[in-house]
């Protein structure tokens, strides 16, 4: 069995020779199937243009936007999906698509994890990953406030907005009851 990176949750254990190795920003390493790795147009275009191959010597490709930590949970997103097509365009989803029960459960983290997914999924070009993250994201604000998407999301208001929520406030008046002379 073969363990790449030092906090690596998948423990994928993996025969190398059918793998490519991707190297996080922080060094990491993590191995990724053949199948697995079309998911990502990113990665699919440069072992494309670059001739890389399972067989190859080097085999490792750097993704120098990603850390460890998240490219561990992209890698066993796309193992997990690995004998899935891969998705064109967003244009092929229907409007109800529903979240699988098991994308659903992988997709519940914290926000700045959900945050690093979108940005780690816009980069490799994952097109189902980040349609997935985005519509976990817009139910996470569906039906909710302002004010509620503010706690939710963790936006602090600025001192101008605050400023301009303030005067544009209804007026609060004090009705006091004067004292009546007999």
């Amino acid at each position: 069995m073969v363990l790449f990176g030092n906090e690596s949750s998948s423990k994928v254990d993996k025969n190398l020779d059918d793998c490519f190795i991707l190297v996080s920003s922080d060094k990491k390493e993590f191995p990724i199937s053949q199948q697995a790795i079309k998911h990502s147009k990113t990665l699919a275009q440069m072992i494309s243009t670059l001739n890389i191959s399972t067989n190859s010597d080097e085999k490792r490709i750097p993704v120098e936007n990603v850390q460890g930590e998240h490219l561990d949970l992209i890698v066993q997103w796309c193992e997990h999906h690995k004998e899935e097509p891969v998705l064109e365009d967003e244009k092929s989803i229907d409007q109800d698509f529903k979240i699988p029960d098991w994308d659903r459960t992988f997709l519940e983290v914290d926000n700045e994890t959900l945050f690093h997914f979108i940005c780690a999924a816009n980069y490799l070009d994952i097109e189902l990953l980040m349609i997935m993250a985005c519509k976990t994201v817009a139910l996470m604000a569906k039906g909710r406030t302002p004010e509620e998407m503010r706690v939710i999301f963790g936006v602090n208001v600025d001192e101008e907005e605050q400023l301009m929520m303030q005067t544009n406030a209804a007026p609060q008046v004090e009705i006091v009851e004067a004292e009546r002379e007999e």
